[in-house]
């Protein structure tokens, strides 16, 4: 599993019975850590960040559509899951 995929799949289980679909960056790594992820935290805050992230504050362009941030520490799971972008 890509460290994607793990945190697509951890996100789906937060946001589940959330109208919003909001969650926070330290939810996904507590989770990660806790179900034993091999992905280090700086990994998965990248991923997050700037890999899936539609408005990165990084000067690359995001990889995926999977994710909003909507605050510092906060981002929503967009529906669907989120694909690579087509350039």
């Amino acid at each position: 599993m890509t460290c994607r995929e793990a945190i697509l799949q951890v996100v789906r289980e937060l946001v589940q019975d959330r109208p919003d679909r909001v969650f926070w960056t330290f939810e996904v790594l507590e989770r990660m850590r806790w179900s034993g992820s091999p992905y280090p935290a700086s990994t998965i805050r990248s991923a997050i960040s700037m890999e899936m992230c539609v408005d990165t504050a990084s000067a690359v362009p995001p990889l995926y559509r999977d994710l909003e941030r909507v605050g510092r520490g906060r981002y929503r799971l967009l529906a669907p899951a989120g694909e690579a972008f087509q350039e």
